[in-house]
């Protein structure tokens, strides 16, 4: 058994012998930098805004809808954690700070921190017992930053940045 073990690794390791890597292609090509950085930002922000109006469908599911209408945690308790162990939580505002998630100010009536969705947004029966909170895609891949000016600029489809000052005042350098 052993022997037709190695026999098979030997063939696997000889297979890759005899196809040698290939050097990668050429470089990619770099685009120059816009004269006028400050228009050029303007145009993609623009550009960016369209974007997400006119996939506004898409663009919720990816930032409020859970993966799952049944795994999870029950919504109640997700919500009791900070009156139940507050010295775990930051603030009442938005108790999953400690753990990364924010307010969107985009969004002043949803009930939770980015990332989070609630099986009441999605599920068949609107009558249902238990509403499940579970992280959606917007967790990882929504972020913020806060400018020199001290508005927020939001990352959507970028990754969540730590709150503390070092890391995301990158954007003032």
């Amino acid at each position: 058994m052993k022997s037709a073990l190695a026999v098979l690794i030997a063939a696997m390791l000889s297979a890759c012998i005899s196809h040698p890597l290939e050097a990668p292609p050429p470089p990619a090509v770099v685009n120059t930098v816009p004269e006028n950085w400050p228009q050029a930002q303007a145009q993609k922000q623009q550009h960016k805004t369209a974007y997400l109006e006119s996939h506004r469908v898409a663009y919720d599911w990816f930032g409020n809808f859970a993966f799952s209408e049944t795994d999870g945690i029950p919504y109640i308790t997700l919500k009791l954690l900070p009156k139940l162990a507050p010295e775990l939580w930051d603030s009442d505002d938005n108790f999953l700070d400690a753990v990364g998630l924010f307010i969107d100010e985009r969004q002043k009536t949803y009930p939770i921190a980015r990332g989070i969705g609630f099986s009441g947004l999605s599920r068949s029966d609107a009558q249902g017992n238990i509403d499940y909170a579970s992280f959606t895609c917007g967790a990882c891949h929504i972020g913020r930053v806060r400018l020199e000016d001290g508005t927020i600029d939001y990352l959507d489809g970028g990754i969540v940045l730590p709150p503390e000052p070092g890391i995301t005042d990158f954007m003032s350098v």
